[in-house]
């Protein structure tokens, strides 16, 4: 029993750091991908409503795993899929109703990580310049892996998330690798297209 009440914590605790314990958990593809910002072709298709387009797109990246979050009224993105506490990749899409059924969709993502984590990167990397003034050389070295391993979780975070939108843009059929991509246009829009070439 004595056993057992000791060894329950350090399960609890190792299924946590697997399964669940919220700062350690990462989202999305796990494969590793550099992150950056990226803007995709115009993509020429039959008309759509905004709103149906970036449902479509969060239920994309819901599947990879991320979670997804709705831009307010105000904001200057649409969608951010979350790869845990230190980094996220946002999503903007532009629409624009060309006429006769078709609608051109323009679409943005790039890499955001909350200003917490460049502030620990900042104290980090300050208290190991301080204890490598003191030659304090353990300390130093101790600072200096931390701020290299939360760099590192940022970058594999907007990482994550940045594959995740173009799984989830691939997926929806917004992309083609570098060149426009065109769906085919409704009987009904050719034929309206026809009629305002005569006149």
């Amino acid at each position: 029993m004595a056993l057992l009440h000791l060894v329950q914590p350090i399960a609890r605790l190792s299924g946590r750091l697997q399964y669940g314990l919220t700062l350690w958990r990462q989202r999305g593809p796990d494969a590793f991908s550099w992150p950056r910002p990226r803007t995709w072709p115009i993509f020429v298709g039959r008309w759509r409503a905004p709103e149906e387009r970036l449902a479509g797109l969060q239920e994309a990246m819901r599947a990879t795993g991320g979670v997804v979050l709705h831009g307010g009224a105000y904001d200057r993105w649409d969608l951010e899929v979350r790869g845990g506490l230190f980094g996220s990749s946002r999503l903007l899409m532009a629409v624009e109703d060309s006429g006769s059924g078709t609608q051109l969709v323009r679409l943005r993502s790039w890499p955001y990580c909350p200003p917490v984590a460049p502030a620990l990167w900042s104290v980090l990397g300050s208290l190991s310049l301080i204890a490598a003034i003191n030659e304090e050389w353990a300390f130093a070295v101790a600072f200096a892996a931390l701020t290299v391993a939360l760099a590192w979780r940022t970058v594999r975070e907007c990482g994550a998330t940045g594959r995740a939108i173009r799984r989830a843009i691939a997926a929806c059929g917004l992309s083609d690798e570098g060149r426009v991509v065109r769906t085919p246009m409704p009987a009904h829009a050719r034929a309206l297209e026809a009629e305002q070439e005569q006149v």
